[in-house]
């Protein structure tokens, strides 16, 4: 149950009548769910799709009914590189939710060498990947490359007959993805925000003319919630997910500059699609 009343209308707007969210994990998804989606929509009006690239056939098709009935779509990116490192220490140490974990962490090195992205794991399903993630999502992927090397073949992906060469490709996704990527943020994507300025009073106003909630210049109003504590509603500051097991990180679990090479290495793709997104919300 709500604990806070639902928020005000917004001046001179209409609340949209549904929206999917393409919650990117590891993105302030629960920020935005709980401080934003449970004051403004009811649970019938939001779809949220988490998890599944666009070629997952039901997420998609949720996605173009939203919009062919005059919902919006909305998605929240953040830096590629602080997503995978929070992902790591809120379910890659330990399995997620596990409780008091008795056994050694698993080293961030092994974490990164996992195959998580392949089809032999799950397909569209990207639940826990971390190489070009944004990219695989939006562009559509399997877990089956979409392009190949020309330079090197790594062995870690089986490439099928016909798909390009590409001297961008890495993890089986390239160029190609890249500009499609970029291309569903554009045209798919009706509001597109970044997970660093949830609480940026400029990205709050945004959010309040677009989702028609009140505010005063990016200030939303200080209610009264049902235990008498009081709080502005909607409210995007940061809540702490579940997983990581203590809200002190042990002085040891950050990775190592090679294992940061690696990240990055792993994530051109997504940290150009970010940095270009970046620009997007500028706008």
């Amino acid at each position: 149950a709500k604990k806070f009343p639902c928020a005000d209308l917004g001046k001179d707007c209409v609340r949209p009548s549904s929206l999917f969210f393409l919650k990117l994990r590891g993105c302030g998804g629960k920020t935005i769910g709980e401080g934003l989606f449970n004051h403004i929509l009811d649970r019938d009006q939001l779809v949220v799709s988490e998890g599944w690239s666009l070629a997952h056939t039901p997420t998609m098709e949720r996605l173009m009914a939203t919009r062919s009935s005059g919902g919006l779509v909305m998605a929240a990116l953040r830096n590629p590189i602080d997503r995978a490192i929070s992902r790591y220490w809120f379910e890659g140490r330990w399995p997620l939710f596990l409780k008091s974990p008795d056994t050694e962490p698993l080293p961030f090195h092994a974490w990164l060498l996992r195959d998580h992205c392949g089809a032999k794991h799950h397909g569209a399903r990207l639940w826990d990947c971390t190489e070009n993630y944004y990219v695989k999502t939006l562009a559509g992927f399997t877990g089956e490359a979409l392009c190949h090397s020309p330079h090197a073949d790594d062995g870690t992906m089986q490439t099928p007959l016909g798909v390009p060469s590409d001297p961008r490709c890495h993890g089986g996704v390239g160029q190609r993805e890249l500009d499609k990527a970029k291309s569903v943020l554009e045209t798919l994507v009706h509001v597109v925000i970044l997970s660093e300025d949830l609480s940026d009073p400029r990205q709050i106003a945004y959010l309040g003319d677009t989702l028609c909630f009140a505010h005063h210049e990016g200030q939303t109003p200080v209610v009264e919630g049902t235990s008498g504590q009081r709080r502005a509603v909607p409210s995007l500051h940061s809540r702490r997910p579940a997983g990581g097991h203590t809200r002190k990180r042990p002085t040891d679990w950050e990775p190592t500059e090679r294992e940061m090479r690696t990240l990055q290495e792993n994530n051109q793709l997504d940290l150009e699609l970010y940095q270009w997104a970046v620009e997007l919300v500028k706008r």
